[in-house]
């Protein structure tokens, strides 16, 4: 996002700017749902280490994006946690 802002600051196109600034907004958004739902979908003695993962996953994903945590393998991570806590 951060590239196609600063390409349509280059071009000087405001919509193509505002486009970029509004995905980059959405993808932070969601990726900041992530540590609440770590937080509510956890149990006390849980908690600490989901909210460790989504933050370290958080700080990993700046440097290698696609490949940190996709989310077929967060589903696999969320299912396995909640069936040892319902089980």
């Amino acid at each position: 996002m951060g590239l196609t802002a600063a390409l349509a600051l280059v071009i000087q196109s405001f919509l193509l700017f505002c486009v970029a600034m509004l995905v980059g907004g959405a993808c932070a958004a969601i990726a900041l749902t992530f540590r609440f739902a770590a937080t509510e979908c956890m149990g006390a003695e849980e908690r600490p280490m989901a909210l460790s993962i989504v933050l370290a996953g958080g700080t990993f994903q700046r440097y290698d994006r696609p490949r940190v945590l996709p989310p077929a393998v967060a589903l696999r991570l969320y299912h396995e946690a909640r069936e040892r806590r319902i089980g």
